[in-house]
């Protein structure tokens, strides 16, 4: 297998989420409340972009020169009616990996890997990110009562290092 870009695309039914998620992403402000929250911290949208990105360049073995995000409104008739969220990771080489999230009315995850050869997945309806999180937990379980787990709090990030570097690479 030889990569040479990932796409990742998510697309979250905002309006089907718990009332701290239309919070967090300033869903029914105007724009000026929106970047008055965003400055002032409780507007956040989604966190953790370029984690996720530098995550994959671990498993990957990639070191990126660029990386980097923004989240912007939505905006209808003045009122935020969605999120919009991008981020960008780039190697010397000119490999990328970008991610791409949708807060608005309908949800659909795609994933698209370039390459040799290429894969496209597609979950219609998406994959609900509660879920996602307790199947992550769940399947590293054996990571996490590992003796050679770091101390302290552990993110993705590290898990994935810490599976890769004691070959448990199997999918």
């Amino acid at each position: 297998l030889q990569v040479t870009a990932i796409r990742v695309k998510r697309k979250i039914n905002a309006y089907q989420r718990r009332r701290a998620f239309v919070k967090k992403y300033g869903i029914g402000l105007t724009e000026e409340e929106f970047f008055r929250g965003l400055e002032e911290g409780w507007i956040t949208g989604h966190v953790g972009y370029e984690e996720s990105i530098l995550a994959l360049g671990d498993a990957l073995g990639w070191r990126f020169i660029e990386l980097r995000s923004q989240q912007v409104p939505i905006v209808w008739e003045r009122k935020v009616i969605g999120l919009r969220g991008e981020a960008l990771g780039r190697t010397e080489d000119g490999k990328e990996i970008t991610l791409t999230l949708l807060a608005m009315n309908e949800s659909e995850d795609e994933i698209i890997i370039e390459g040799e050869p290429s894969y496209h997945w597609k979950a219609l309806g998406g994959v609900h990110g509660d879920i996602a999180t307790v199947s992550g937990i769940i399947n590293s379980a054996q990571l996490l009562t590992s003796q050679t787990l770091p101390h302290g709090i552990v993110k993705l990030r590290d898990l994935i290092k810490l599976r890769f570097s004691r070959g448990n690479d199997k999918v």
